[in-house]
């Protein structure tokens, strides 16, 4: 098209200009001293995006300038964390110093260690300051380039936009007036807070900047904390000033010294992050499919999902917390090293957030303002979940189904892996394996059952199939869904199926064409949820090797950063220290790929949402019911549309600890249904392992026991006695406390709170060297602490209890020892340690083995008093599958408070009709000191059934069988 050519144009002149900018210093290069940049065979393109010279006619064709020495303190003022890479294509042995200053960098191997590289790019002062224009919402400033930063490709004249979008939170852009740039908005409706037109009329929050190097400074009025600052002092961190070029972007922001930061996922690391190696521990943000591998100081173990937010947690004991976010979906490395974090990314604009909190609680609730709060699941959601790869027959899975219910072990949803698939391709089924017949059965077994049933559904369609034979390829081809190569066809990679093409979920084609053919499906199989697996996304080849955007001209509704650039080999490679061909592409989508708003070098990292979103809206739309899907690869906003699972662990020991940190931080981004597979994934489980695995698991948000193929079975009943016996115990009381649990997704669901707690959250000013860094115990909700053993033959566990009363979840026994401090409870193999916090009521209510089962029983409240014989508590009722029913007020919200002798319940809202059939039969309550058994009354009425245990001053109350939504008063004396 005529746009077409005119980008295509402007994109010549942009690198022509270029390239005559760094002419003369590539001219003077004698030929005999030309240093081979990046790979043999690369385009003039490619060459020059990573701001090297060109000459086809020599070789190497692509070489570094030569460039001045540094000298003065360029070199040295730079911590070794804060290093940039100047010799990427060589191993570290190779350096010669000659070679590394010919290219204007600094040469040190003194004080090399743990893959710090010894050549590395000197300090970059960055840009200036030339103007201050006021705005409706802020100011903008207008920048100068000082001086080119890394690779030479800089924009000249970038703004900072600063805006004051809410009391406790200012965002700053960092943008190029003069074109275009990818930006998140553009494409994904991740913020949900619509765009600010005025300056907010009480910030909590100074915003300051220095002229020259620039910097920014957002600090909290109230008590002077810095909260950013991206300023290069003397008396501060040494790093770079803001490097902001086509495919290249840097900025560091200043951190106190003691600062505690949570976040940077997704990673297999500790809650706490790594913050005092001074040689830079590096987290790689690129969604990527490669297992689930401990966290490598020097980065490259990046996982599923892309969270680029963090919660910094004052060292001081004060309690005062903050948080920034910076909306990028391009791949991205973050250093963290004392008193500095520090961004690298590949591309966009640099979008940040600075929450103000001031605790940690609030800084996650002005974030999931900003993102969407977490979705409300379907109360069959919060059952235990079971499933395998290798069933390999409905037979099969069905006698699974049929040994829990035998053994009594509560199970609401069975699952499938690809196994039930023809030859692995959606929407089929294995025809004599799985034949369609006995796979309804064996869904309307379930559902008569009261059971649900999920099926996995992977991303990638299979392509090479005979045209008329494969109807969601043909119809996709029919509706131009699919993800394009650069130049002009589909793009096709392998996954299970073999070759496949990539639907694009951005285009609003697919919307129609996925919910068509899941709507067909579920004709077919009436299943009740989905899971989306393979979706970073995973591609079995990688990427086109040397591709280039420039083979053909974009799209003109597609938006890339200036030119040179070169989607498949950036000069800078996240998760690389030594980056092969193609780094970006490996088991996944070629970068340069085109789709419906870009390409997917700036869209990688949003695939996985893309497709959870528009699953969301065809689930509801042909169900009728709360969505339910699960999804592999997420991104912030994902926690709005569904669940999420930790991905291919391993049944090991470090990886049963590893899932509560993983579950920590999923939630405070946002992403409150989540756990990893119980008893682990690839590898065989064992007795023990499965054991204590089943216990922690029966807790976690989302509870689901799988494994893959060719591996020994793992499910509950599958190691016999006492595992069985384990599982049934820990589901059971699971079930006991789904209605605290669904309660306090509710409050996620409005407020923005995490379920999943860690301690430091709830207890920021508690002994905060300790409490900081605890991540194998774990809150739901502020009054459930599950403190579960994770080490092998360990029959005791050490558990710290901040300072509150504590009571034992099943005798009520207040908890004594040194408290604050850790206390070293008994664990046999058939326990895991809960306690309630004092000053809290939760609901419960009596098992069963199914949730619907279990909503038919009658509830009971746990009373667990503070020291003061006070406590409070909610109940949230409603039909557990209405779409909606919060925003309609379908629902019924129960308000609880106790005082010394009594306990008043509060209709707060109403809205459920058959809460009114819903009934309250007993109330425990924990910490009542009598001489003998208490007097207790129900609206006045003499109680009955009245129990006492003197010895753990426990009161149970029960025969009340007083409906759920009428107020009461409880007393007792």
């Amino acid at each position: 098209s005529l746009l077409d050519m005119k980008l295509l144009v402007l994109l010549v002149l942009a690198a022509a200009v270029s390239a005559a900018a760094i002419g003369d210093s590539c001219s003077a290069v004698a030929s005999n001293d030309r240093q081979q940049c990046g790979f043999s065979g690369l385009s003039q393109t490619s060459c020059e995006a990573r701001g090297c010279c060109y000459d086809g006619s020599s070789s190497p064709a692509c070489f570094y300038q030569t460039k001045a020495a540094p000298s003065g303190d360029v070199c040295t003022a730079q911590t070794p964390g804060s290093r940039l890479d100047c010799f990427p294509e060589a191993t570290y042995t190779s350096y010669s110093e000659a070679k590394c200053v010919a290219r204007g960098c600094c040469y040190d191997t003194t004080t090399y260690k743990n893959g710090v590289p010894g050549c590395y790019h000197p300090t970059f002062q960055g840009y200036k300051v030339t103007k201050n224009t006021p705005t409706a919402t802020g100011f903008v400033l207008s920048l100068a380039l000082i001086a080119s930063g890394p690779y030479g490709n800089d924009v000249q004249t970038p703004n900072v936009e600063v805006i004051y979008e809410a009391d406790e939170r200012v965002r700053f852009r960092i943008v190029d007036p003069s074109q275009d740039r990818y930006e998140v908005p553009k494409v994904a409706d991740v913020l949900k807070t619509a765009p600010a037109t005025a300056k907010t009329k009480s910030p909590k929050y100074e915003v300051t900047y220095t002229d020259e190097p620039f910097g920014i400074a957002v600090t909290r009025t109230s008590d002077g904390y810095v909260l950013f600052n991206s300023t290069p002092t003397e008396t501060g961190p040494a790093f770079n000033g803001l490097i902001f070029e086509n495919q290249y972007l840097e900025i560091s922001n200043q951190i106190a010294n003691g600062a505690n930061i949570y976040g940077f996922g997704e990673h297999i690391v500790s809650f706490k992050m790594p913050t005092q190696d001074t040689t830079g521990q590096i987290f790689t943000l690129f969604a990527k499919d490669q297992g689930t591998p401990a966290h490598s100081p020097r980065g490259g173990t990046n996982l599923y999902g892309s969270h680029p937010f963090y919660v910094d947690i004052a060292g001081d004991g004060s309690g005062k917390a903050h948080g920034v976010f910076l909306l990028n979906s391009n791949g991205m490395n973050v250093i963290l090293q004392p008193n500095v974090v520090t961004y690298r990314v590949i591309g966009g604009i640099f979008d940040f957030f600075v929450f103000t909190g001031d605790s940690p609680m609030s800084v996650v609730q002005q974030y999931t303002d900003l993102i969407g709060k977490s979705f409300m699941p379907p109360y069959w959601g919060l059952g235990y979940h079971l499933c395998r790869w290798g069933y390999w027959s409905i037979a099969k899975t069905k006698q699974v189904v049929d040994s829990l219910r035998a053994a009594g072990i509560p199970h609401d949803t069975q699952w499938n892996d690809i196994d039930y698939m023809d030859a692995n391709r959606d929407f089929t089924t294995d025809p004599t394996n799985y034949a369609l017949s006995d796979f309804q059965a064996f869904v309307e077994d379930l559902h008569n059952n009261g059971q649900k049933y999920v099926m996995m559904f992977d991303p990638a369609i299979e392509d090479n199939l005979a045209s008329g034979t494969y109807a969601p390829f043909d119809d996709g081809v029919k509706d131009g869904v699919f993800i394009m190569d650069a130049q002009g066809n589909i793009f096709n990679g392998s996954v299970w199926p073999g070759p496949t093409a990539f639907p694009d979920f951005f285009n609003p084609a697919t919307h129609s064409w996925w919910q068509t053919h899941l709507s067909n499906w579920h004709d077919q199989i009436p299943f009740d949820g989905m899971w989306i697996d393979m979706n970073e996304p995973s591609n079995f080849n990688t990427g086109t090797p040397f591709g280039s955007v420039d083979a053909k001209p974009i799209p003109s509704n597609t938006i890339r950063d200036g030119a040179p650039f070169d989607a498949n080999n950036p000069p800078f490679v996240p998760g690389y220290d030594n980056a092969p061909q193609n780094a970006l592409g490996l088991k996944t989508v070629a970068m340069d790929a085109v789709q419906y708003p870009d390409i997917h070098y700036n869209l990688h990292n949003l695939y996985g949402y893309s497709e959870q979103n528009i699953t969301a809206q065809a689930l509801q739309a042909f169900r009728k019911k709360r969505a339910f899907s699960i999804s592999r690869s997420t991104f912030p906003g994902s926690g709005v549309l569904g669940g999420h699972w930790l991905g291919d662990n391993n049944a090991q020991w470090f990886d049963l600890q590893m899932a509560i940190p993983g579950i920590l931080a999923m939630n405070i981004f946002g992403i409150t249904l989540v756990g990893p597979d119980i008893c682990g994934f690839n590898g065989n489980s064992n007795a023990e392992l499965c054991s204590r695995w089943q216990q922690v698991g029966a807790f976690y948000p989302f509870s689901r026991n799988h494994n893959t193929e060719n591996d020994i079975p793992q499910d509950p009943t599958a190691f016999g006695q006492p595992t069985e016996d384990i599982s049934r115990a820990a589901l059971l009381t699971r079930y006991t406390l789904l209605p605290y649990y669904y309660t306090q997704f509710y409050v996620a669901h409005t407020e923005g709170t995490p379920v999943a707690r860690a301690l430091i959250f709830e207890f920021p000013t508690s002994d905060i060297t300790t409490v900081s860094g605890i991540d194998q115990q774990f809150l739901i909700g502020p009054a459930l602490l599950i403190s579960p053993v994770l080490h092998q033959g360990a029959t005791t566990v050490d558990a710290y209890f901040p300072s509150a009363i504590w009571y034992d979840y099943y005798t009520g026994a207040q908890l004594s020892g040194s408290i604050p401090g850790y206390i070293t409870l008994d664990a046999p193999l058939e326990k895991i340690n809960l306690h309630i916090r004092g000053g809290y009521i939760i609901p419960t209510q009596a098992p069963a083995l199914t949730t619907v089962a279990a909503r038919k029983n009658p509830f009971s409240l746990l009373v667990a008093l503070d020291s003061n014989g006070a406590a409070e508590g909610t109940a949230y009722l409603d039909d557990g599958d209405t779409i909606g029913t919060v925003e309609s007020g379908a629902y019924t919200l129960l308000s609880y408070a106790a005082q010394p002798g009594s306990l008043k319940a509060t209709v707060t809202k109403n809205g459920y009709a058959d809460a009114k059939d819903m009934t309250l039969d007993c109330v425990t309550v924990f910490g009542v000191s009598a001489s003998s058994a208490p007097v207790v009354e129900l609206n006045g009425a003499a109680v009955s059934n009245v129990q006492y245990d003197a010895t753990n001053k426990k009161l149970n109350a029960c025969g009340l069988n007083t409906a759920m939504d009428v107020t009461f008063v409880l007393s007792w004396k």
